[in-house]
């Protein structure tokens, strides 16, 4: 009995260690809920809820183009200069044209044309992603500093303060834009083939090209549309701040792949889905209000960051071992 008994134990904890494991980042958010909530009263509020929702509007959204190209094994630091450089686009257009239309258009081409540019390099000449996408970040921001020369291009317009600030139905309409986003490419993703494809090419290159799939193609597609959602991140940017900055999108590129791995995604790719990625988000957006709330210095709060992707990356290869 006693053997039976030491088995059963054993059986069960393993069996809490695996459910803690793989549902590590929704157990993270209900205790930072708890944390929060029991420290300040206010964080549990509906008000502060919509606020959470308004702040990671920027961040849900880039973070699904993010997804994509870790899923295919590759990874992009160029989101945050793509949104700081299309926002500067936007508002560049719009003093020159007056037209919303012509400035959010330039936008959406700049950010595409940059991802694909990147997309080029690393399937065609056979760069590696992490360097392209660096080069990328440095002469985007380079440039958007140099253009601005540190002030503040104005872009005043109702159009993009909605973006941020509007309301449908008592809910801030960033709530709207991410339910729409995170279904469409849940369809995309785990409805299509595509999306089928972009998972094998992170699990392995050389079995997708066997089976007459362009990898390259595809490599080149999901850098086009991280640079199209980030395009989309700058038009939201305009709305936050009713300028282009050339602080904007700085440091972006962390937050979003913190988000992205802390949700669970394999980093190596191959494995991961849209729901995780939005589970990242919030985990992100909560941590950032929350300490926000309670007063704590952003470089304690950087700080806090940093350790919680060391513990991320921790949980993917703690995950991937597992797996193997």
């Amino acid at each position: 009995m006693s053997a039976i008994s030491a088995a059963k134990t054993k059986g069960a904890v393993h069996a809490i260690l695996s459910f803690a494991i793989e549902n590590l980042q929704a157990l993270g958010i209900v205790g930072m809920i708890i944390v929060f909530a029991a420290i300040e009263p206010h964080f549990l509020t509906f008000s502060n809820a919509m606020t959470i929702t308004q702040q990671i509007g920027i961040l849900a959204i880039v973070a699904i183009g993010e997804s994509l190209v870790i899923f295919t094994g590759n990874i992009d630091l160029s989101v945050g200069s793509i949104v700081g450089l299309t926002a500067l686009v936007l508002a560049l257009v719009m003093a020159a044209t007056g037209s919303v239309l012509l400035g959010v258009t330039a936008a959406l081409c700049t950010g595409i044309v940059v991802g694909i540019f990147n997309g080029v390099l690393v399937a065609r000449l056979g760069l590696d992603s992490i360097i392209v996408t660096i080069a990328a970040l440095t002469w985007g921001r380079g440039l958007v500093q140099a253009v601005t020369r540190g002030q503040p291009i104005r872009v005043e317009n109702a159009f993009f303060t909605y973006l941020v600030d509007g309301k449908i139905l008592g809910l801030a309409f960033p709530f709207f834009l991410i339910v729409i986003f995170y279904l469409a490419f849940y369809f995309f993703l785990h409805r299509t083939k595509t999306g089928y494809h972009i998972f094998a090419l992170g699990c392995n290159e050389q079995v997708v090209i066997n089976s007459g799939i362009n990898s390259g193609n595809l490599k080149i597609a999901v850098l086009g549309i991280s640079g199209l959602l980030a395009a989309v991140g700058g038009i939201i940017a305009i709305g936050r701040t009713a300028s282009a900055l050339a602080i904007t999108g700085q440091g972006l590129e962390l937050d979003v792949i913190m988000a992205v791995i802390i949700g669970g995604n394999r980093l190596a790719g191959g494995k991961g889905s849209v729901g995780k990625v939005l589970l990242g988000v919030l985990f992100v957006g909560l941590l950032s209000n929350g300490l926000s709330i309670m007063a704590v210095p952003g470089t304690v709060v950087q700080m806090f960051k940093g350790l919680f992707i060391i513990l991320a990356v921790l949980s993917d290869r703690l995950a991937h071992g597992r797996e193997s």
